[in-house]
């Protein structure tokens, strides 16, 4: 247990932070509904610790390092949760630059600051934000960060306590209650100090190897206009920049911050605002931008200017709901099989390691369909599977191929028929495509040997295709001893691809 922290700790604490909210990103941006449901605050405040990040140097000083993460986080700050979160470390900086190292009680003083910092740059404070979560996440403790408490403890305590309040966000405020969802932004920063607290512990996080999934979109025919001349603009843009002030006569030298955010209200909402030195960070959202691009320039130039169509965003978000009579889902990885999955009209691939079952509840929530296919691919999804559909409910119009790999769902789906109106016959198809399959998988390094001895073992007299899918693993001049291999089997019909998998070294289908 520590009773101090200096630069070098803190770093392995911020970087675990990083991987923490990383892995939990797509769960983040798929709860943002405030202040707009455009499902980017994970990303927008992974981007903003990024930038923070990659401006740090190794210092053991902790102050020092902790200037260069704010300034950093400042300068690539990205959108009204990046901005917020900015803020929020800059007060952690400022509560602690004068210190190499930080003891519990300066550590508290310093959280303190933090929230305050934060409220500050926000022009219209709303509770049951990350403001909330950050203010009384240690308000509710601080009276207790006495004594011979260490540093663990302190971060600890704020930790679980700020898992608390966010429990209590959707009674104060209406969208996140009407959505059924925890603030996002607030979600965000309990992640980063989750990673924070689990690396003081020994524990740091590092990132997921498979956290994403892929939506089949060929049915869009390319690229999805989410925005056209019959679209709806009510949500306006999302405006950022940092403005340089400037001393030359062809600007006004007076600058006053509050007057300027109080010039700032009367074109737009959700503003965060603030000055360091002769720089000063605007975030907000208007319908207008012109106006606050004269009003900053009477003042100064831009450092940076990012505007961003948050109707688009919205309208973007939305559009992954699947609203078809008929969804496949399937468990895949590799990317000449994923190539395959989508050519055959697979709606749904999620990756095939992913062992998180929120992950996958968070996928197939969007999906509204009269019928679901699952394809597992791997039986030990079973169990996993069964849990999902049970907590959202939907066992009712969903069928589950209890497939043993990748290849004997391929050749299920091979057997689809998407012209047929009966979904009950599509689905018997595939599930009969599935079941003619005699698969193998090798996975063991001398699968050559392996392969030749498993066909042994397999009446090959009824045979008509062999199908080969090689691994990522596999180099050229064993795909190659492999085609030499199967020249063989002449009776056969014989398919191979490089598939890239990595959960087997090969996969072969015989039907």
């Amino acid at each position: 247990m520590k009773n101090v922290i200096n630069g070098f700790v803190f770093e392995r604490m911020i970087k675990s932070g990083l991987n923490n909210l990383i892995n939990n990103e797509k769960k983040i941006n798929d709860m943002n509904v405030f202040p707009v449901p455009d499902g980017d605050t994970g990303s927008n405040m992974r981007l903003t610790l990024e930038k923070g990040i990659s401006k740090t140097v190794k210092n053991k000083h902790l102050g020092l390092y902790l200037k260069n993460l704010s300034e950093g986080m400042l300068l690539g700050a990205r959108g009204n949760s990046g901005v917020i979160l900015s803020q929020i470390f800059k007060g952690f900086y400022l509560g602690l630059a004068k210190y190499g190292i930080a003891n519990p009680g300066e550590i508290r003083d310093a959280l303190i600051r933090a929230y305050k910092q934060a409220y500050e740059a926000v022009l219209n404070p709303v509770e049951g934000t990350i403001l909330t979560v950050a203010r009384l996440g240690i308000e509710n403790i601080k009276k207790d960060i006495v004594g011979n408490i260490n540093v663990n403890r302190v971060f600890g305590m704020y930790l679980v306590e700020m898992k608390k309040v966010i429990e209590h966000t959707p009674e104060m405020l209406e969208v996140l209650k009407k959505n059924k969802v925890l603030d996002s932004g607030a979600y965000g920063y309990i992640c980063i100090f989750e990673g924070m607290v689990k690396s003081l512990y020994g524990e740091d996080v590092v990132l997921k190897d498979n956290k994403s999934y892929l939506v089949n979109d060929d049915d869009n025919e390319g690229d999805i206009i989410f925005f056209d001349e019959n679209s709806k603009f009510i949500d306006g843009y999302c405006m950022e920049f940092i403005l340089q002030l400037m001393n030359s006569k062809n600007y006004k030298t007076t600058f006053n911050i509050k007057s300027f955010q109080e010039l700032l209200k009367q074109y737009g909402n959700s503003i965060v605002c603030f000055m360091d030195g002769t720089i000063v960070k605007v975030h907000i959202h208007t319908l207008k931008p012109s106006p606050i691009i004269m009003l900053a320039q009477n003042y100064g130039e831009f450092i940076s200017f990012k505007l961003e169509n948050m109707q688009l965003q919205h309208n973007e978000h939305d559009s992954f709901s699947i609203e078809k009579d008929f969804v496949i889902v399937s468990f895949v990885e590799g990317d000449g099989i994923i190539d395959l999955y989508k050519d055959l009209g697979c709606d749904v691939l999620i990756d095939l390691n992913e062992k998180d079952k929120d992950n996958i509840v968070d996928i197939l929530r969007h999906i509204k369909a009269k019928k679901i296919l699952v394809i597992l691919n791997d039986e030990r999804k079973q169990s996993l599977i069964e849990v999902v559909l049970k907590e959202l409910e939907i066992e009712d119009i969903t069928t589950v191929i209890n497939s043993k790999s990748m290849v004997e769902g391929y050749y299920g789906l091979a057997m689809d028929n998407p012209s047929n109106d009966n979904l009950d016959e599509r689905i018997d198809a595939i599930i009969d495509g599935a079941s003619y399959v005699n698969s193998i998988v090798i996975n063991d390094d001398n699968y050559l040997e392996e392969f030749e001895e498993k066909l042994k073992d397999i009446d090959l007299s009824d045979a008509s295709a062999l199908f080969a899918i090689i691994g990522k693993d596999v180099d050229n001049e064993v795909e190659k001893n492999i085609n030499n291999l199967l020249r063989a089997y002449d009776c056969l019909e014989i398919n191979i691809i490089r598939g890239n998998q990595t959960s087997s070294k090969l996969l072969i289908g015989i039907i």
